[in-house]
């Protein structure tokens, strides 16, 4: 199915095709767990959050100069597990920080699915981190 973009949506995407390199619009989250986490549970549940949101099921195409939502309701996000092997606290939440920087400062391309990004971080001491990215301000028109 494709829904044409609003006029907001369409001023956005302006932008950013425009400005290929400029990642001003992306929003990286980073959240610390506490406490022990049953990881399959906690995977099972946001799974099921994310993926009955229309804007998990959708990138942008463009036909003939205009673009538009294509939303495919078959398409399901997965959260990636990236498991650390560290065992040191101060190191793990150096290497997470520096990724979701990273995230932060990478442009979004709004033509390849997912345009929503999930990465629960783990190390042997049972420490997790969060993290989602999306382009601010565009799924707020939706």
């Amino acid at each position: 199915m494709k829904i044409k973009l609003t006029k907001a949506q369409e001023k956005i995407y302006n932008f950013i095709r425009l400005n290929k390199n400029d990642a001003s619009y992306n929003i990286t989250y980073l959240c610390e767990i506490l406490g022990e986490l049953n990881v399959e549970r906690y995977k099972y549940i946001y799974e099921g959050y994310i993926n009955a949101l229309d804007v998990a099921k959708v990138n942008i195409v463009v036909e003939e100069k205009i673009p538009y939502h294509n939303v495919d309701e078959n398409r399901k996000n997965q959260l990636r597990i990236i498991d650390f092997t560290d065992k040191d606290r101060a190191a793990f939440q150096k290497k997470v920080k520096a990724i979701a920087n990273m995230r932060k400062s990478t442009p979004i391309d709004l033509s390849k699915w997912p345009l929503l990004e999930f990465e629960l971080y783990k190390n042997a001491e049972k420490l997790s981190y969060v993290t989602d990215q999306y382009v601010t301000h565009y799924y707020r028109c939706l």
